[in-house]
């Protein structure tokens, strides 16, 4: 699939497929949306704060939300496109990942830590300081709970206690540089690199 069948860009940074089994595509030149049979294309002009699209995710309640090279966040609310900014909270208007918790908690990762989002305010909050200055390239919580955070340093866990180990060079990740966390249905967390493909083994 490429430009020449319907998406605006061959640079794709993202996909998603939602509960209606549409694929969402972050690319270098806006958001696309492909129903099974055609796509539909988003850009500036239809109200993204930013044409290059980093993450995409969709929450429980069927909301799509899209993080952006230097626009914020984006999000629909079923009519249009709103954006979150450093007016909202943020520290960084860079949106690398995107993940919502089994708490309930919104988590957005940004080229200056982990941003959590209060749903009711709509305002963010940095409760980590030491992710400060730190880019977040991809969260994942498995399925013991723990929440875990892809950096340029390893990966970052944080426990049911709400304390914080590394993963890392003395624990076999011979390249910390994590781009990609994923656990599988056996219950192996997968982790990509900018070098190598590794997994937790127990």
């Amino acid at each position: 699939i490429a430009v020449k069948d319907g998406l605006p860009s061959n640079i794709i940074k993202s996909v998603l497929q939602d509960r209606e089994g549409n694929y969402w595509f972050g690319t270098w030149n806006g958001l696309c949306k492909f129903t099974g049979n055609r796509f539909v294309n988003f850009t500036h002009e239809d109200g993204l704060s930013n044409n290059n699209i980093l993450s995409v995710g969709v929450d429980p309640s069927g909301r799509a939300w899209f993080g952006t090279l230097t626009g914020g966040l984006n999000y629909t609310d079923g009519n249009s496109i709103k954006t979150l900014g450093l007016e909202s909270g943020l520290k960084s208007s860079t949106i690398w990942s995107i993940y919502f918790s089994k708490k309930g908690e919104y988590w957005f990762g940004t080229t200056n830590g982990p941003a959590l989002l209060n749903m009711e305010t709509m305002k963010f909050s940095h409760p980590y300081p030491v992710f400060d200055n730190m880019i977040i390239y991809t969260i994942m919580e498995d399925t013991r709970g723990r929440l875990m955070f892809g950096t340029d340093k390893g990966i970052y866990v944080r426990d049911n206690l709400n304390k914080f180990s590394i993963i890392g060079p003395r624990q076999g990740l011979a390249d910390d540089k994590v781009r990609v966390l994923f656990e599988d249905k056996s219950g192996r967390i997968w982790i990509g690199t900018m070098k190598n493909i590794y997994y937790i083994d127990g």
